[in-house]
């Protein structure tokens, strides 16, 4: 193989791993998306804006506010991000 051929191969290579990057980027903004969504509809948010200004508060403590009560299947719906949170499911 020539310098030439070296060349294009490794530009194709270049172009294919750009094109990989930028997928793992599209899936990971979706992901995104999903956790926001989710801390929406569980009102995550709510809960941190009723702790007040400044205040810390540890996962375990937003854990124990969330509707998992009104909503059973909140916890699989947490592990299946396919399945949209929704009010009206329970």
């Amino acid at each position: 193989m020539d310098s030439k051929e070296s060349q294009m191969v490794t530009s194709a290579e270049e172009e294919e791993d750009s094109h990989c990057q930028y997928a793992i980027k599209l899936a990971s903004a979706s992901v995104l998306l999903v956790l926001l969504k989710a801390a929406m509809d569980l009102g995550m948010l709510e809960i941190i804006g009723r702790a007040g200004l400044g205040a810390l508060l540890s996962p375990s403590e937003v854990a124990y506010h969330l509707p998992a009560h009104n909503h059973p299947d909140v916890l699989l719906h947490l592990y299946d991000h396919s399945t949209p949170l929704s009010r009206t499911s329970a």
